[in-house]
């Protein structure tokens, strides 16, 4: 009986010897620097890491309300597992850094460390609150490295926009709506844009003579545009009727956008039935 509190004892021993090591605190320092950086990369250089953060705020909604996690979107399971990694590494380094400034080794319980500490909490503070606007100039940056494959789809269209379902070279199969006056393009296949990955799944047509792709593939949840001059992206309704309105743009060359919008309500539906006037 008196082996188990001598074997507490060492395991206590153990674990204040790993806490005061001054090892132990650099390395936590170097896991969180280096998780730090490794967000801002990803976030910097991947489109759909929007769509990570939310298959893993929807499976983590699935176990706690139901207990197991949501199976469908499997596609992304190694992402969201890699997401989930980086935030456990964050936050138990950060907990770990912190509990070193009052218990650690004396190199980190000094006052630059509390300085280094207060430094790396504001990283973080900033990374949290503004990872979108970091995302958005990323696929902006991205975007103006892809416009050569768009450019040779978009002069197959300004010069001979369809008036009825066909099919196109890099566009594949497609339907034209409405009928008879069409405005949309749906994509029946994966148009093969000319060196890239990035796809679109529709494409709209202005009046003016606009040209909106709706991204899909690795750059999802954003709009390439072609504007003629004097022109630049603003609200509109899709060939459906769905009313698309604007929530930013960015240039990317002459003539070329990369815009962002939010899906309101259906056109017709918006404005409610006809009512009888009043007598």
């Amino acid at each position: 009986m008196a082996t188990v509190p001598t074997f507490l004892k060492s395991v206590t021993q153990q674990i204040w010897r790993c806490v005061r090591s001054p090892k132990i605190g650099w390395a936590l320092w170097i896991v969180n620097i280096a998780t730090f950086i490794g967000l801002v990369a990803w976030i910097f250089c991947d489109g759909q890491f929007a769509s990570s953060t939310d298959m893993l705020r929807v499976r983590a909604i699935s176990v706690l309300e139901r207990g197991t996690g949501a199976g469908a979107y499997t596609w992304y399971a190694g992402r969201v597992l890699l997401l989930t990694i980086a935030v456990i590494a964050a936050a138990v380094s950060s907990i770990g850094i912190f509990l070193s400034l009052f218990v650690g080794a004396h190199p980190h319980r000094r006052v630059r460390s509390w300085f280094a500490f207060t430094l790396l909490v504001a990283a973080w503070l900033t990374l949290l609150g503004s990872w979108h606007e970091l995302a958005w100039h990323g696929q902006t940056f991205r975007m103006q490295r892809r416009l050569a494959g768009f450019e040779t789809i978009a002069e197959s269209l300004r010069s001979d926009w369809p008036t009825i379902d066909g099919e196109r070279t890099h566009m594949g199969q497609f339907m034209a709506y409405p009928i008879g006056r069409p405005m949309m393009l749906m994509m029946l296949t994966k148009p093969d844009v000319p060196g890239t990955a990035t796809s679109f799944a529709t494409v709209e047509h202005g009046d003016d003579g606009t040209l909106r792709f709706e991204l899909t593939g690795d750059e999802p949840d954003g709009w390439l545009e072609w504007h003629p001059a004097g022109s630049v992206p603003k609200s509109f309704v899709g060939g459906l009727q769905d009313e698309r309105k604007l929530d930013r743009y960015a240039p990317l060359a002459d003539g070329w956008y990369l815009a962002r919008y939010s899906r309101g309500l259906i056109a017709n539906a918006a404005r409610g039935p006809d009512l009888p006037a009043d007598n």
